[in-house]
């Protein structure tokens, strides 16, 4: 907001170009909402020059009131939002977790949904909730791991739906913790998938 930044500024800026002190020109402008980075330079004779570089925030960080803001570089800055995705974790974990978020992103996009929030518990834990109220447990690991892992049970997720008569709109929940296999909810059914036993089923 130009109003916003000359707000800010004026008061910093006294006397000639000479007495600018560039060091709190800087400060003050990397400090507003959405200012990732200042480049500031003096131009003789009266000007002074400013370039902006702004956060290009993919999701809210937190899950408390006081929500911050995350970057794509998984940079934490504080400006609430109620629209984007949610990202859970604790500060330190911000980087892997947007990773893991633009690498997850990628294998939903076909099937017109998104992540709405995603999740790293203190214990290692990676967990999803997609934009159209799916859950999804993914267990822990590396970046690779967990998006070979999830790929391949959603690919044999898909196979099973269609099997019983279900759309893909319809898993509730997906739990990938298991060592060799794992759990779906379906609308109605709620089955164990193991590559080496058949399906276990209950019907709701």
């Amino acid at each position: 907001n130009p109003s916003n930044i000359r707000d800010a500024i004026l008061p910093n800026i006294s006397g000639g170009i000479i007495d600018v002190n560039l060091v709190v020109v800087k400060s003050v402008f990397e400090n507003l909402p959405w200012v990732r980075s200042a480049t500031v330079k003096k131009v003789y004779p009266n000007r002074i020059n400013v370039s902006l570089t702004e956060h290009l925030a993919v999701g809210v960080w937190g899950d408390s009131d006081e929500w911050k803001m995350v970057n794509a570089q998984g940079e934490i800055f504080e400006v609430g939002s109620d629209e984007l995705e949610e990202f859970v974790g604790s500060d330190s974990q911000s980087v892997q977790i947007v990773n893991m978020y633009q690498k997850l992103k990628i294998m939903f996009s076909p099937m017109n949904t998104q992540i709405s929030k995603i999740q790293l518990s203190p214990r290692g834990n990676w967990s999803i909730l997609l934009d159209n109220g799916t859950h999804l447990e993914l267990g822990r690991g590396s970046v690779e791991q967990i998006f070979e892992n999830s790929k391949s049970a959603l690919q044999t997720s898909v196979k099973i739906v269609e099997k019983y008569g279900k759309r893909v709109e319809d898993i509730k929940y997906l739990d990938l913790r298991y060592q060799d296999g794992y759990a779906i909810q379906m609308s109605g059914v709620s089955l164990i998938e193991s590559p080496s036993s058949k399906h276990t089923i209950n019907d709701k």
